[in-house]
This record gives structure tokens, sequence and C-alpha cells, in this order.
């Protein structure tokens, strides 16, 4: 497999050299970039689901109350 070389600030730089394990080579820290354990994913798809049913409850009581304001207003009823 071919290399590139990229550049990165003295801060990202620092910050990645501080994860580094002391068997790890310059480049190993990219193999699990951005990789989550299954417990971490789980715990976060879990997350999303709940955030989810929460925004749709709140959108739906939105819904319902514009929809109630809104026959109110033209006299009780649709037309």
């Amino acid at each position: 497999m071919g290399t590139k070389t990229t550049g990165v600030t003295e801060e990202v730089y620092e910050r990645l050299r501080a994860r580094k394990r002391d068997d790890d080579s310059g480049g190993d820290w990219r193999e699990g970039f951005g990789s989550l354990s299954a417990e971490e994913a789980d715990s976060l798809r879990e997350a999303a689901t709940e955030s989810r049913k929460r925004s749709n409850e709140s959108v739906r009581k939105r819904q319902t109350a514009a929809t109630d304001r809104s026959a109110d207003a033209s006299g009780g009823g649709w037309r």
C-alpha cells in the first residue's frame, strides 16, 4: 500500500502523540480512527433512538396545538 504525507497543526500533532501507545507507529492511529467499540456503538444507537422519540413527540404536540389554534380561529372546524 502506498503512503501519503499530510500536514497537521502543532496542536493536533500533540493531541495525536498524547494518545499514541508505546507500541504504535506514527501511522497506527489511523487504523482505529473514527471507530467505536460494539458497546459504544450500541450506546450511541440507543441515545439516538431515544432522542428521535422525544423529538417526534415534541413535534406531534406542537402540530396538535397549532391545528387546535387554527380550528379555534376559524370558528371551530375545517371548511
